[in-house]
């Protein structure tokens, strides 16, 4: 469906290119505007409950750059020319790139959330980074779990650079490591702190073949297991406030996985480098299945369990894949800007699944753009569900 969109797109511009003589910056205008929404479309960020206001926002940009062309105007101080065309061009381009690119979802500001803690983990970077700042300039005391102390240092001072009121309390935490996970809980019991928010964004997309010491495969081990025991030891904690949350950060992926093999999915052995983004994919089915099977054992006690895909954002992840796509990716420059998402757009989803008061629907939901979206449908079965649960306890109690 998404191609067909897109290629239905594509065919429009055809006609509208045809049929108007468009300058050279309308054009190239127009040709942004689609490759954004195409690639929008591709990476699976478009999803149909907002490819509607995507799709009227390419076509009213098409009428805006044919209208002088079609109908000159001829006001006394103000005429369509060759000159002034590419002006509107530019203001029509510069105004989609907010819409499609830069604009963000948001999230209410005005949220008060002065004594409510938020853990936050991988928060030292990107998206966790963004996710952490903004909960803290709501005035909420925010855990940051890291796996590096010293890039959690700096990114504490740069939280508190823009916030400097923000109350901060920094652990380490490596979430493929479930020794690391079980010392990150006993410090956050030690420190009296009583969390009503957890927010497991930290994740790796693995371009090679690794294992934690436990001999778990580390895709696995930090995408899901890793946040399954964590959120499974802060339950009693989080259960003793009113509408505490657990917001997992998918990805938009996990509609590549066709179903979860537990044979295999704690080793890989048969991992493959052209596998690697359906593998990713299945961690991220994981963390779908993961907060329905929250929301279905937890949601008449109050938790609000949320799974957020925060867009195509600029970050490291591609800092564990191999060297030649680093350099692909890095040598892209500018170009990324003008076709994925800042960190501080991509958390908005997040934010908003932290602070959102929209109860009736939020729990168990999958949320892009701040809205609830379509999932992959395997999430909705309980037997599957079921199973993972299982599967990821006897794992995490090894």
């Amino acid at each position: 469906m998404r191609w067909a969109a897109a290629g239905l797109l594509a065919c429009w511009t055809g006609i509208f290119l045809s049929f108007f003589e468009f300058d050279i910056a309308s054009a190239a205008v127009l040709m942004y505007i689609v490759t954004v929404t195409a690639f929008r479309w591709i990476t699976l960020e478009a999803v149909l409950a907002d490819s509607e206001s995507t799709f009227f926002v390419v076509m009213g940009a098409l009428l805006v750059l044919a209208a002088p062309r079609c109908h000159p105007i001829e006001v006394p101080l103000l005429e369509f020319t060759v000159a002034t065309t590419p002006l509107l061009a530019a203001f029509v381009g510069l105004a989609a790139h907010f819409r499609l690119v830069r604009g963000g979802s948001g999230f209410d500001r005005e949220v008060v959330m002065s004594g409510m803690v938020c853990i936050v983990t991988g928060a030292n970077t990107g998206i966790g980074l963004e996710t952490a700042a903004a909960l803290a300039g709501l005035g909420a005391t925010v855990v940051l779990g890291c796996r590096t102390e010293d890039k959690m240092a700096v990114a504490a001072s740069e939280i508190k650079r823009r916030h400097p009121n923000a109350v901060l309390h920094l652990f380490a935490l490596d979430l493929s490591s479930l020794d690391s996970v079980h010392a990150f809980v006993e410090a956050l019991h030690a420190s009296r702190l009583q969390p009503s928010i957890l927010v497991n964004n930290a994740g790796v997309l693995m371009a090679s073949h690794q294992h934690n010491r436990a001999g778990i495969e580390m895709g696995i081990a930090t995408n899901h297991l890793g946040p399954f025991l964590l959120s499974k030891l802060l339950l009693p904690t989080l259960l003793r406030h009113n509408r505490p949350r657990i917001i997992n950060v998918g990805s938009a992926l996990h509609h590549l996985s066709t179903g979860l093999d537990f044979r295999r999915m704690k080793t890989r052995d048969d991992f493959r480098v052209a596998d690697m983004f359906r593998i990713y994919g299945d961690t991220k089915l994981c963390n779908m299945i993961f907060t329905k099977e929250l929301h279905h054992r937890y949601g008449d006690r109050g938790l609000v369990a949320v799974c957020v895909h925060p867009g195509t954002v600029i970050t490291d992840v591609h800092r564990d894949l191999h060297w030649a796509v680093r350099t692909l990716h890095s040598a892209l420059g500018p170009l990324r800007y003008l076709l994925m998402k800042s960190a501080a757009v991509g958390c908005q989803s997040s934010v908003f699944a932290a602070t959102s008061d929209a109860f009736e629907w939020l729990g168990g939901s999958y949320i892009v753009h701040s809205r609830r979206s379509p999932y992959n449908v395997l999430a909705d079965d309980r037997h599957l569900g079921e199973k993972l649960w299982e599967w990821s306890t006897t794992m995490t109690e090894m």
